[in-house]
This record gives C-alpha cells, sequence and structure tokens, in this order.
C-alpha cells in the first residue's frame, strides 16, 4: 500500500494577524477608491466646465413675453442663420454691384447696416413672433408642411440665364440643394422651417387686419412745420401766435421738404399714419388752433388743424399706406399691453456668436 499523504493542518490567523489583514485590506480599498475618485474628478472637470459653459449658459435668457422666453442657446441658433443669410445677400450683392458699379450701393449700405442692428433685431423679431403665433392660434389660423416647403423651394431655383426661364429643379435637386444649404448655414431643418412657419403666419394675420381696416373715418386736413430743434419749434409757434402765415414761415423755414413749398399742406390725414404722439396731438385740436412742439424721429413738428371730418372716404393710396402698416401698429400695440423683457448682454452676444463659429 503506498503512503498515505501527509496532511498538513492550517493553523488559523490568530487575531493580531486577522486584525492586521483586515487593515490591510481596507487600506488597499480606500486607496483604489480614492484613485477612483481622483479619476471622476479629472474627467468631471472638463464635464463640468462643458455643462457651466455650453449647457448651463445656453439656458440663461435672452428675452421673455410672459411665460414664454427666448434661451440664450436658441437665441444663437437663430442669430447664425441670420447672419448666414445676410453675409449671403452682401456676398451675392457685392458681385453685382462689381458689374453694375455704383447702381447697388445703397442697398450694399443698408444691409452693412442690418449687419450691425441685427442681434437686437433677432430679439425684436422673437417677440413679435410671439404675439403672432398666440394671436394666430386664437383664430385658428394654420400653416401646412406643404405650404412651408413650397415657401422654400423658389429660393433654390436657378436664377434666368440668357433670357431664358430656367429649367424647374426636380425633387431630388431641390433636396440635394437644400440639404447643402443647411450643412453650409450650420443649421437644421426644424429651425429654418420653423423661421418660414412664422413669416407666413405673420402674413396671414397681416391679411385679416387688412380685411378690417376701415374705409371711412375721421380725418383732419393738416399743415405742418418740421423744426430740426425743440427751439427751434417754439421760435416757429411763437412767430406764429403772433399773426404770422403759416404758408410763408413754412416755405421758410420747414425741414418737411415734402409740404415745404405746398406751405406745410399736408392734407387729409386719418388716424393710422402718423406717429402716436402727433396723431393724438392733430385729433385733438379744434380747426383753426396750433399745435406742438411735438417730437417725431425727424425733429419737431408745429401743426394746425385747417378742417376735420368725421366719416371722410380715405383715398387709396393713404388706406394702402395703413394696409402695409396695419401688422406693425398691431404689434405696437399688442406688445404695450404684454408684459415683454429684453435680458441681451454683449456677455451673452459675444456667446452666441461664438457658438455660431463652432457649430
Amino acid at each position: 500500500m503506498g503512503k498515505k499523504a501527509l496532511i498538513v493542518p492550517q493553523r488559523r490567523p490568530t487575531k493580531r494577524q486577522l486584525s492586521r489583514s483586515q487593515k490591510e485590506k481596507q487600506v488597499q480599498r480606500l486607496v483604489l477608491a480614492g484613485g477612483a475618485a481622483a479619476i471622476l474628478l479629472i474627467l468631471a472637470i472638463p464635464i463640468f466646465g462643458f455643462a457651466r459653459e455650453v449647457v448651463l449658459k445656453g439656458q440663461e435668457p435672452v428675452a421673455r413675453v410672459e411665460q414664454n422666453v427666448l434661451g440664450l442657446s436658441e437665441y444663437a441658433q437663430i442669430l447664425g442663420l441670420r447672419s448666414y443669410l445676410l453675409q449671403a445677400q452682401l456676398d451675392s450683392l457685392q458681385q453685382f454691384s462689381g458689374q453694375a458699379g455704383n447702381q447697388y450701393q445703397s442697398t450694399l449700405q443698408y444691409l452693412e447696416q442690418a449687419r450691425l442692428s441685427l442681434p437686437d433685431e433677432v430679439v425684436s423679431d422673437w417677440i413679435n413672433e410671439q404675439f403672432v403665433r398666440r394671436e394666430t392660434s386664437r383664430l385658428g389660423v394654420t400653416v401646412t408642411p406643404t405650404e412651408i416647403t413650397d415657401s422654400i423651394k423658389p429660393e433654390f431655383e436657378p436664377l434666368p440665364t440668357g433670357g431664358a426661364d430656367p429649367k424647374p429643379l426636380t425633387e431630388e435637386e431641390f433636396q440635394n440643394r437644400y440639404r447643402n444649404f443647411l450643412t453650409s448655414a450650420k443649421t437644421t431643418d426644424a429651425v429654418y422651417r420653423k423661421q418660414k412657419e412664422y413669416v407666413l403666419l405673420a402674413q396671414k394675420l397681416q391679411a385679416q387686419l387688412q380685411e378690417q381696416v376701415p374705409t371711412t373715418g375721421p380725418q383732419v386736413h393738416l399743415q405742418a412745420i418740421l423744426a430740426e430743434t425743440e427751439d427751434d419749434a417754439k421760435s416757429v409757434l411763437a412767430r406764429l401766435e403772433q399773426g404770422e402765415d403759416f404758408s410763408q414761415v413754412a416755405i421758410e423755414v420747414s425741414q418737411d421738404t415734402q409740404s415745404q413749398e405746398k406751405g406745410g399742406d399736408l392734407g387729409w390725414i386719418p388716424r393710422g399714419i402718423l406717429g402716436q404722439e402727433l396723431e393724438d396731438t392733430a385729433f385733438s385740436l379744434k380747426v383753426g388752433s396750433l399745435g406742438g412742439p411735438v417730437e417725431v424721429p425727424q425733429g419737431f413738428y408745429v401743426i394746425r388743424v385747417l378742417e376735420r371730418d368725421e366719416t371722410r372716404e380715405i383715398e387709396a393710396p393713404i388706406l394702402d399706406q395703413i394696409k402695409s402698416e396695419v401688422l406693425y401698429r398691431w404689434l405696437q400695440e399688442a406688445q404695450v399691453k404684454a408684459k415683454v423683457e429684453r435680458f441681451l448682454s454683449q456677455d451673452k452676444l459675444t456667446w452666441a456668436e461664438k457658438q455660431g463659429q463652432r457649430r
């Protein structure tokens, strides 16, 4: 028979040895945990920086209309798109201006000025959009996806060359051009379509408001003298109050070139043509009375009411002007009645512009 294997009994660790082993394992766990924590901390630093710089910063408000808020990220998206479109217009026009001399210089100057005012214009347009969307929703006015697409397609049609109409784009050609545009503009289909939807809603609302413009109403026949400063306007008013002829003074000093040669005669004016303060003054005066000085963007007006008619028919050119401005005036009135706040700062604008460059 073979020898039995020698079994050596295992010695149990003493309490002291057990305690020491447990301590060593505990230290190892702490070291490992500490190392993991350090790694997580190192990783967390850029993550936290990203969250603070992009996520949290992007949630800061740029504007508020009651409960609706324009966040900085959304503002950056719209600003980037609008900047791209404006630059594309400038580039295209500069090519034509090089071929046509100074023919397009005034338009170029206008677009350059528009670029400077674009940051604030984006905020103003977003504010207007909230009122338009709220009102069209109340009226049940909608825009279909097909209408949006149909408004986009003409932008990508080729320009006519040699006097011949270009061949219409196929659906595939349109989609390719549209995708290339979105890539170049660093925007998305959703962002671009939302901007187009607002434009179409505004057009539909304007059409409804135009239908409500009355063709007759109160009107005043006005004479006006435009002075450059308030002191000049007060001097004009003093001369008129002393009995000088309004027409002669207007021909002599008025800065309003359109009415100056007519002795300051503005004709019959209904509501909806003049600025609010000038309009309120004109319609509060009795026939033959003088009013002013009234401040306007161009200077200071002194006016006199020659005639008044409560039910006079509005002349066609003036009616067209009222209709063309009806949406603008409606938006002005809507904003007076609502809580509108703006929070755009240079810091936020700089951040938005950097985001546009990163995309």
